[in-house]
């Protein structure tokens, strides 16, 4: 393979995406994709370790917070963070169709919600099993999946390489 002066190797022409007038180089370590799934698992696991000790303590004064239903608004915020970092590592981690990474984000986003309220049935000063609570969980998490879909599939098709016979020519 073709090097730079300065050791580097170039790209081949199939790591490249020519889209007008510019050439992308495109990450095709395995390396970065293993760290990718890492990272996006990892980030998830944190998220829902910290749901667990937040769900375990018994409520808080919502400081600065203090409109009607401020805990609804806390909880789609928090359940679309959940739900954009699964849809993201599901995305990044797997070749399953957008139809099924749809079915199984939304799944978990809701079993998470189920799953809060539950839990916090049985922690002292928590009331637990609150629908609208759980509505807003899934709410959220739905609103995160969904943008974290929406915008891996715009960076898909934008970073996809063209294929040699789709390539405009240089006649």
């Amino acid at each position: 393979m073709p090097s730079w002066s300065d050791g580097r190797q170039k790209p081949e022409q199939r790591d490249l995406d020519i889209r007008g007038g510019h050439v992308f180089p495109l990450p095709m370590n395995r390396g970065w994709q293993t760290w990718g799934m890492v990272l996006g698992w990892g980030a998830y696991a944190g998220w829902a370790s910290v749901l667990f000790v937040l769900s375990s303590q018994p409520p808080q004064d919502l400081v600065g917070m203090t409109f009607p239903h401020a805990d609804k608004v806390l909880h789609f915020v928090y359940f679309g963070i959940g739900g954009f970092l699964f849809m993201a590592a599901l995305s990044c981690s797997s070749q399953m169709s957008a139809r099924l990474r749809i079915l199984w984000a939304t799944f978990v986003a809701v079993a998470m919600g189920f799953l809060d309220e539950w839990h916090q049935m049985f922690t002292p000063g928590r009331h637990g099993g609150d629908f609208y609570d759980f509505a807003a969980d899934v709410a959220g998490g739905l609103a995160g999946l969904t943008s974290a879909f929406l915008i891996y599939e715009w960076i898909k098709r934008r970073f996809t390489p063209i294929p040699h016979s789709a390539a405009p020519s240089g006649d």
